[in-house]
């Protein structure tokens, strides 16, 4: 005869089941080398980790979708936007923090150490930025990111009994919370000690000052392209422009006549005296020759030149054909010295001046996204 006790009993794949369930949710609550260890018994869990990076990132545009969504359709927007952050940040070795739906925070370093626990992270940063552009075109939404960086020291533990999750704090934590307002929308804020650390791998700009309540000055730079111009390219590049100078004039025209020959439509772009406008490229062009030796000196006439662009109608996908016109120009002012190292060098300038361009150029449409 049964008993009730014994009506209730489940089966050994029931059990199994059970178990792999609760095993599902505790990894998705705790990190997975923190879940290995509470399933082991071990309750109390708490450390000091002296270098980590944590990402603390903030998602802006919400409250317009909900103007024209309903609630189905953006948890579903929500559900695909966090769970592509997911999948990057597992490949980039950061784990997710509890955070609200509007809100993203990511460690690098904690349960697992990672000597270049910085350079993953923004990495992961970018890769976020790609993901969120790359959702507003398919679903023809307006989402941006503000991101901040901070490299420090922090506390870490299991909070709670019943209900419980993996919790950091410190000011490591502290400073990383109060940047992420400070950061534009899709650029990536990063600390003086996350700095120091990927310096020669991007091109940044510093910031004025934060003031953090109770800690004062923090020291920030915003990172503008991934690319990196080395010294040789820029010598390269600048002593082959030269060779264009004394030809100026009759570069400035077979560049203009190259261009509207790629691109006919781009006429209409250009209502004023031609000649004038030649002057005015070659000029611009002397000006970011010149200052490539220090990037972070024209990143901001750079960017400004991409915003007046835009209101002038020109899209992003522009740039190719002006980059290729370019190209084009310059293999026939230099003739036999627009060697393969040098157009090399010319492409990697136009790239990462053009992408600060574009970068800026998008600008005034993030303008629109709200909190």
């Amino acid at each position: 005869m049964f008993t009730g006790s014994d009506k209730t009993a489940l089966l050994p794949e029931e059990l199994e089941t059970k178990k792999q369930e609760n095993d599902i949710l505790l990894q998705n609550i705790l990190p997975r080398a923190i879940a290995e260890r509470r399933k082991q018994g071990e309750l109390s869990i708490a450390e000091n980790f002296k270098q980590v990076t944590i990402l603390n990132a903030h998602l802006a545009g919400i409250a317009e979708l909900n103007k024209r969504l309903s609630p189905s359709e953006i948890t579903k927007l929500l559900t695909e936007l966090f769970d592509e952050f997911y999948d990057s940040a597992e490949r980039y070795g950061l784990e997710r923090q509890n955070s609200l739906s509007t809100s993203y925070v990511a460690v690098c370093g904690l349960t697992e150490v990672r000597f270049d626990h910085s350079q993953r992270t923004v990495d992961f940063a970018l890769a976020m930025l790609d993901i969120i552009q790359r959702l507003n075109v398919n679903h023809n939404s307006a989402l941006a990111l503000r991101i901040s960086i901070h490299a420090g020291s922090v506390t870490a533990g299991v909070i709670g009994t019943q209900r419980f999750g993996y919790s950091i704090w410190g000011e490591t934590a502290y400073i990383a919370s109060n940047l992420q307002s400070q950061a534009e929308l899709n650029y990536i804020l990063i600390t003086q000690s996350v700095y120091d650390c990927i310096a020669d791998s991007y091109t940044f700009i510093q910031n004025p000052v934060v003031k953090i309540p109770g800690l004062g000055e923090v020291e920030t730079w915003t990172l503008v392209t991934t690319r990196k111009l080395i010294i040789s390219q820029v010598e390269l590049v600048q002593s082959s422009f030269a060779k264009v100078k004394p030809i100026a004039d009759k570069a400035a025209e077979l560049f203009y006549n190259r261009l509207f020959e790629l691109e006919p439509s781009f006429r209409a772009l250009f209502k004023g005296d031609m000649k004038e406008q030649e002057r005015k490229l070659m000029a611009t062009l002397a000006l970011a020759v010149e200052g490539l030796r220090q990037p972070d000196k024209i990143v901001g006439p750079v960017q400004k030149l991409g915003r007046s662009h835009a209101s002038y109608g020109v899209k992003a996908e522009y740039y190719e054909i002006v980059g290729e016109a370019l190209l084009w120009t310059l293999a026939q002012g230099l003739g036999e010295d627009f060697t393969t190292p040098v157009r090399k060098a010319w492409e990697e300038a136009y790239t990462f001046l053009s992408e600060i361009m574009k970068e800026a150029a998008a600008e005034p449409e993030l303008e629109k996204i709200g909190v």
